[in-house]
């Protein structure tokens, strides 16, 4: 949300993306895993000095079987 002209497009564009995702889920493969990688430190991790961003904690392994 660079300004205030753009808020409504990021915020529409953000809402209705994931609902999309969300409902092709639902239609398509309910046994699915939906990972979100989004950035961490705009959330108000740097304005408490000292606490680390929870990051690159989650080994992950994929077996393609197709």
């Amino acid at each position: 949300m660079k300004s205030i002209e753009t808020i409504d497009y990021t915020y529409t564009n953000n809402t209705l993306s994931t609902k999309n995702v969300l409902l092709a889920i639902m239609k398509y493969d309910k046994n699915c895993h939906l990972i979100h990688i989004g950035t961490m430190g705009v959330y108000g991790y740097g304005a408490v000095e000292g606490l680390e961003i929870p990051e690159g904690y989650c080994m992950v392994k994929i077996n393609c079987t197709h």
